[in-house]
């Protein structure tokens, strides 16, 4: 095959790349080493450049948040305890009135690795405490919101 030969042209626009099977993974290369993502892919493209964010749901997202907060090995409470921490701070901190994304998927909001730093027991503890948010006061944030 040709190394040059163009694969795909997109001339300005908002594109959604979505896998056909929920469990399909996407590969973005230039995330390497944590380039394995879940959901969909939101491409930008403008006059000279482009932007590609990652539309994952907060439970998905919080499968790769977790384990890069708090170390897979420790005591289950602790990492359900992680698991309703980090919901709890994604969701207050989501902003909504940006047309791009909502948290960025570094130590700005929460460090976010993709599937491939995913653990079947921080996994666990997500699933465990699913949609489970701290308040203060009566006041939390909104959950159910995709980030």
């Amino acid at each position: 095959t040709n190394a040059d030969a163009e694969l795909w042209r997109a001339d300005g626009g908002d594109w959604i790349l979505t896998p056909a099977a929920e469990a399909t993974l996407l590969d973005l290369p230039a995330r390497a080493p944590r380039n394995l993502l879940r959901g969909s892919l939101r491409v930008l493209v403008g006059a000279t450049k482009g932007q590609v964010v990652n539309t994952v749901g907060i439970e998905d997202y919080l499968r790769s948040v977790v384990p890069l907060e708090m170390s897979p090995v420790r005591p289950t409470e602790a990492l359900r305890a992680q698991a309703v921490a980090a919901r709890s701070y994604a969701l207050y901190h989501v902003r909504p009135n940006d047309p791009m994304y909502d948290v960025q998927d570094d130590s700005r909001s929460q460090v976010y690795g993709g599937f491939t730093a995913e653990a079947a027991s921080t996994d666990a503890a997500v699933a465990d405490t699913a949609g489970q948010v701290g308040t203060f006061n009566g006041h939390g944030s909104q959950a159910g919101k995709a980030v």
